[in-house]
């Protein structure tokens, strides 16, 4: 279903932490991304966990793991073969608690996202089953439930009881207000995505941006300020296992069908910049080839150059162009 695969995508977009870098340094690119994050969250842990179970510990008398510190200050002890015997001992066991409030809400919650996101999010129909049919529902509105949900927590002491209270809290605080169930998920510029797939596709990742040149600006009291944030970006770097042989990587999401919707000289300019910071950061023995990367079946271009302006150009001087001066351009389907 593209719906599920769509969803499957954006939300891996999301988690991946390069994405979350640069989506906290442009604003946010995924739509409804935390939100899809958490919801993905609560179904998970329920799939893996079921329903909340509250556990109970209660004193009990000779039922359950003795307490001997209570039972050597609370019981007589009778002698025995010079020993003390205690016939009374103070023990205590853990009790589970199915039906509790907590298990209600979060019954009700996981029954509204399966609903709502179950199809989608694990492309099967029909998931809700007996366990979460058999609660009822909570008492009480949203508010007086995140209440009862914050007081539990400072009850609880398992992990998984606290990430899934603080999940169901925080679920409960977006909804609260809110008539509409529905929720926008969605990207602003799914270029962004598409080059995130293509480098998780290629072969031979290269992390090179952290090594590339940042500006440094002067101040009037001649103070030198770095920015890293504003350093150089490129898409994608790839690299040899054996030889020294890179390739730098520009992901366009458009079709690029004729030279006038081909990139510009900005694109160009760019890459060939790139290019020739990896080329004095590995050397002038590697050899660095530059490529631009379409969506689509059918190529109508194969490579972008630059050239003095009134030259004549034919094949003969494709040939004699040096690699620093032409761009390779493919299209993935």
């Amino acid at each position: 279903m593209p719906g599920y695969y769509l969803l499957q995508g954006l939300l891996k977009y999301f988690r991946n932490k390069e994405s979350g870098i640069y989506s906290q340094e442009q604003g946010d690119t995924v739509i409804g991304g935390r939100t899809l994050l958490q919801i993905t969250q609560l179904l998970d842990d329920y799939r893996i966990n079921g329903l909340y179970v509250r556990r109970i510990k209660e004193q009990t008398i000779n039922i359950g793991k003795v307490n001997w510190s209570r039972t050597i200050a609370r019981s007589t002890a009778f002698p025995s073969n010079g020993s003390p015997v205690y016939l009374d001992l103070s023990t205590s066991r853990s009790r589970y608690m199915a039906n509790c409030e907590t298990a209600k809400i979060h019954a009700q919650v996981i029954r509204e996202l399966l609903i709502n996101y179950g199809k989608l999010l694990f492309n099967t129909p029909n998931i809700i089953d007996e366990h979460l049919l058999r609660l009822e529902a909570p008492i009480g509105d949203k508010r007086s439930q995140i209440a009862y949900l914050e007081r539990e927590l400072c009850l609880s002491y398992y992990e998984r009881d606290i990430f899934l209270i603080k999940g169901l809290i925080k679920y409960l605080r977006l909804k609260k207000g809110t008539e509409v169930s529905d929720v926008l998920i969605g990207v602003r510029k799914f270029h962004t995505l598409w080059e995130t797939m293509l480098d998780e596709c290629l072969v031979g990742k290269y992390s090179v941006n952290k090594k590339l040149p940042i500006p440094v600006y002067r101040t009037i009291k001649d103070n030198f300020v770095t920015m890293a944030q504003k350093g150089q970006r490129t898409d994608t770097v790839l690299k040899h296992k054996k030889y020294k042989l890179f390739a730098v990587v520009d992901a366009k999401y458009y079709e690029a069908r004729s030279p006038q919707t081909a990139p510009g000289w900005a694109d160009l300019v760019k890459q060939f910049y790139y290019q020739k910071a990896v080329s004095q950061l590995e050397g002038e023995d590697a050899v660095i080839s530059n490529h631009f990367i379409f969506p689509g079946k059918e190529a109508f271009l194969k490579s972008a150059h630059v050239a003095e302006r009134e030259n004549q150009y034919n094949q003969k001087w494709i040939v004699c162009q040096s690699i620093h001066r032409s761009i390779v351009i493919i299209k993935i389907p």
